[in-house]
């Protein structure tokens, strides 16, 4: 038995050991306290800090940060307490290394936040070669010989690296953006996101890291969002949102978020789904003066006049709108919308009136683009052949730069696919890690019940042999001790049970006796109850009633042409006051046992007394068979009638 708790102890530690995964190498972290190239300067933490609420003040306070930096590296001693000079060289330059990445990184957002244009090109892209590398552990080697000495080591802890790495990647795609390189600009979007999902769960998104999650989304749904792809645009809205909500925004975020699904959807002619999201967002704002709650409105507006071709409505809403218009560009905007509506309803005057308006007077190239699209088509139906002219050569370059942008949709689809493709391996690895870990806890689990079992049995087998010993010793002890009492009780045991017996036989024969009374006293009563004379005159009409032989009456017969055989409300209560007579008991005797029952139960009760069958019953009380039926079936599961209604009320009768 030992040799195979050893053996079983052996499989558990061996299958445990096979199953955990390995340990990866830890990365260096970015520490708060310490002063090395495991974390940053203390004052560009600060500044770090402060971006995330004041990017303003931050910008302020980094700027002279570049140049302190270089006096200070200037004035560096040379040589430690030992005179090793080398050691604190190579130290030095390391946090110089770090920080000047660092500052750089920082100086890019910071830039991006207060609407300025990327100015540390060069500078960037080595930070992001620089922080990758930290990020993958290809230089930890060559960093950990310029940590002090008295400082204490700090755990590595990979994310903090790898969050710089990402925010490195996403100023990235910022700086390609601003020179119109969309494609690279979208992979480097792409790259943060991978960065932080491989190297964050998803309960660790939050605050900070969940920003900048919802900051990557949002811009990547502007870039999928301009280029007109619909699907990619919806899911990266979504994502932004659902970041969105695990902080503490501004409300108008989510809806512009909600707005804009709304809007892709829309111009995927999905009118219910639109209609959907435009709804949440507008319930989410309070101001109805801001903009964005007036834009939701004029969307709206259009929208019901495409669902429901409500024109008149649609307009006044849209001409109210114009009444609150803040500036010039929402005013056009109303215009265009307005225009929209005039040139579906092929009302083309009063289009051209609002969309020449707008194309002449507005700065925004998408609104003057659909206008010029839609007043070329007005000048064709119209002949207004030289106005034409105006809006279709502001059109033409247009033309062009649709078929150089088909590439980089193109491009970008793939880019899409290719980062759903890694989401879905992502999820893939998650489920299976899980599921290995699930497997390891039941196998373990399995393999620790039956060694606790084998114990269990094992123990169990000992008590058993010492309770078998025990039992024979007290049984040897007893047996002799029966053997001496034996010869004395033999003969009074014997006399004890002929006296028994005799007893036993004189009780049978009086209880034989009084069953036989009784079951003839209820006969006997029970039959006196028949010949009672509303008995009789009940049972009198139920052989008048199918006295006629030839037509035999059918469950589906209008009860109202048997009303003659009906019973009136004074011999139901004469009948009531029979029973209660002849069997006084057995009306408290069920309503205390059944207390549902009622005075309309009770009737069928009365009546099944007599052994009427359910149709004669339908008829007495006028009815329906169904009605009959459905209140037998009741009083039989009340009862819990075995055999029948009428056999359970005889019995109880009689029994009474």
């Amino acid at each position: 038995m030992k040799r195979l708790v050893l053996i079983v102890l052996w499989v558990l530690v061996a299958l445990l050991a096979a199953c955990t995964p390995k340990k990866q190498v830890p990365e260096l972290e970015v520490a708060e306290q310490s002063r090395s190239v495991e974390g940053p300067s203390e004052a560009l933490s600060a500044i770090d800090s402060l971006m995330w609420q004041r990017p303003d003040s931050a910008l302020t306070l980094l700027l002279p940060w570049f140049d302190d930096c270089r006096d200070v590296a200037c004035n560096v001693y040379t040589e430690n307490d030992n005179g090793n000079s080398e050691d604190v060289a190579r130290y030095v330059s390391a946090d110089a290394e770090y920080d000047r990445h660092y500052a750089n990184l920082l100086l890019s957002e910071l830039l991006y936040k207060n609407d300025s244009a990327q100015t540390n090109r060069q500078e960037l892209l080595q930070a992001v070669a620089y922080f990758d590398s930290l990020s993958a552990g290809t230089r930890g080697a060559s960093l950990q010989g310029f940590c002090r000495r008295d400082t204490p080591r700090v755990s590595a802890n990979r994310p903090s690296i790898a969050f710089l790495s990402a925010r490195s990647h996403y100023m990235n795609g910022v700086g390609y953006y601003e020179n119109d390189s969309v494609v690279p600009a979208c992979k480097e979007y792409m790259k943060a996101l991978e960065i932080m999902e491989d190297h964050f769960e998803e309960k660790e998104l939050v605050g900070h890291k969940a920003q900048f999650m919802a900051l990557v989304y949002t811009r990547l749904t502007d870039l999928f969002s301009r280029l007109y792809l619909h699907e990619q645009t919806v899911y990266f809205s979504r994502q932004s949102l659902s970041y969105y909500k695990k902080q503490n925004v501004p409300i108008w975020y989510l809806s512009r978020m909600l707005c804009e699904i709304g809007a892709q959807y829309d111009m995927l002619e999905q009118l219910d789904s639109a209609d959907i999201y435009y709804q949440k967002a507008v319930s989410l704002l309070n101001d109805t003066n801001c903009l964005l709650y007036k834009d939701l409105a004029a969307r709206q507006s259009f929208l019901s006049y495409k669902k429901r071709n409500t024109t008149e409505n649609s307009l006044k809403q849209l001409y109210k709108l114009i009444g609150f218009a803040n500036s010039e560009m929402e005013y056009l905007s109303r215009c265009l919308t307005i225009g929209g509506v005039f040139y579906y309803e092929k009302r083309y005057d009063s289009a051209f009136l609002y969309l020449d308006k707008v194309f002449h007077e507005t700065t925004n190239d998408a609104s003057k683009k659909q206008a010029a699209e839609w007043l070329v088509e007005i000048c064709k139906i119209e002949g207004r052949g030289e106005q034409a002219f105006e809006y279709a050569e502001y059109l033409a370059p247009f033309a062009n730069q649709e078929e150089n942008q088909s590439a980089i949709k193109s491009q970008l689809t793939e880019l899409y696919k290719n980062y759903s493709q890694n989401n879905l391996e992502q999820i893939h690895k998650q489920e299976k890690k899980k599921s290995q870990k699930w497997a390891v806890a039941i196998v373990g689990g399995l393999l620790t019940l039956i060694l606790i079992l084998i114990l269990f049995l094992h123990k169990n087998k000992k008590r058993k042999k010492r309770l078998e010993v025990q039992i024979k010793e007290e049984q040897y002890t007893h047996d002799v001790q029966q053997k001496a009492l034996s010869g004395r009780l033999k003969k009074s045991n014997e006399t004890l049970r002929e006296a028994l017996k005799q007893i036993e036989k004189h009780e049978d024969r009086l209880e034989n006796n009084k069953h036989s009374q009784e079951a003839c006293i209820g006969r006997e009563q029970y039959a006196a109850f028949i010949e009672a004379p509303i008995c009789q005159e009940i049972l009198g009409r139920v052989d008048q009633l199918h006295s006629d032989k030839r037509t035999a009456i059918k469950t589906d017969s209008d009860i109202s042409e048997y009303k003659a055989f009906a019973l009136s409300a004074t011999q139901l209560v004469v009948l009531s006051k029979t029973v209660d007579e002849f069997f006084p008991c057995l009306y408290p005797s069920l309503k205390k046992k059944h207390p549902d029952i009622n005075q309309k139960d009770w009737r069928f009760c009365l009546l099944y007394l007599l052994q009427l069958d359910k149709m004669s019953i339908s008829i007495m009380l006028q009815e329906s068979y169904h009605t009959c039926r459905r209140y037998t079936l009741k009083l039989e599961r009340v009862f819990q009638c075995k055999h029948g209604l009428v056999a359970f009320l005889l019995e109880e009768a009689k029994a009474l």
